[in-house]
């Protein structure tokens, strides 16, 4: 299991830590939207230009942690 890349491991469905990973990254985007000011951000992300007006402003902000 050590020796899983992180892909296999999301198409085999074992959570051995893939599942911590996974939280990590959404808690990472959601601090950036929060930083940037976006206010449901899951809600704009089910809108499909909403998201996507979200997703320019987002890679046009330098101030965001790589």
């Amino acid at each position: 299991m050590e020796h899983m890349s992180m892909v296999k491991m999301l198409f085999v469905g074992n959570s051995g830590g893939c599942r911590k990973y996974l939280e990590r990254c959404l808690e990472g985007v959601e601090n950036d939207l929060r930083y940037m000011g976006v206010k449901r951000w899951r809600l704009k992300a089910s809108v499909r230009q909403e998201w996507s007006v979200v997703v320019r402003e987002t890679k046009f902000c330098t101030e965001l942690k790589p």
